[in-house]
C-alpha cells in the first residue's frame, strides 16, 4: 500500500475497482457485523482508501465509487468455498451496497482458464489437436 498506493492519494480519481486475487483469500470469512475476519477487512479498507484519496480537498470524492472485482470460481486459482469467499466480499450482507459497503458495486470476473497451460485434455483425446499459438486463425 505504503509503495504501490499512496504515491496516487494526491490524485483526482473518480472511482476505484478492487481484485482481491484468489491465491490469499483461504482464510476466515468471518462477518462484518461482528468485525470478524475478511467480510469486516474489506470494508475497513475501502474505507480507508476512499479517506485516504479524499484527504486532499478538491481531489477524490470521500464516497467516491468503489468496485469489488469478485473472484472466479474456475482456472487454476479458485478455493473450494468460493461461494462463502462471495458472501464475505460483500460483508456477509449477500449484496452490495449495503450498510457497511455505501456506494460499492461488484464487477463479476469469469475465468475461462488457459488452454495452454494444461495439455490434460490433448493426452486423454478429449480436444482434438493440441493449440498451436503460433497458427493463423484465419
Amino acid at each position: 500500500f505504503d509503495q504501490r498506493v499512496m504515491p496516487f492519494s494526491q490524485m483526482s480519481i473518480k472511482g476505484f475497482v478492487w481484485y482481491q486475487g484468489e491465491n490469499d483469500m483461504g482464510h476466515v470469512f468471518g462477518n462484518s457485523e461482528y468485525s470478524k475476519g475478511y467480510s469486516c477487512e474489506v470494508p475497513k479498507m475501502v474505507a480507508e482508501w476512499r479517506s485516504v484519496f479524499s484527504k486532499e480537498p478538491g481531489t477524490t470524492s470521500p464516497d467516491a465509487p468503489f468496485g469489488l472485482v469478485t473472484l472466479a470460481s474456475s482456472g487454476g486459482e479458485g478455493h473450494p468455498d468460493i461461494g462463502g469467499m462471495y458472501f464475505a466480499q460483500m460483508g456477509s450482507y449477500g449484496d452490495i451496497p449495503n450498510k457497511v459497503f455505501p456506494n460499492t458495486f461488484l464487477a463479476h470476473a469469469f475465468d475461462l482458464a488457459d488452454p495452454f497451460s494444461n495439455i490434460t485434455c490433448y493426452k486423454i483425446g478429449c480436444c482434438e489437436t493440441p493449440p498451436n499459438p503460433t497458427k493463423d486463425c484465419h
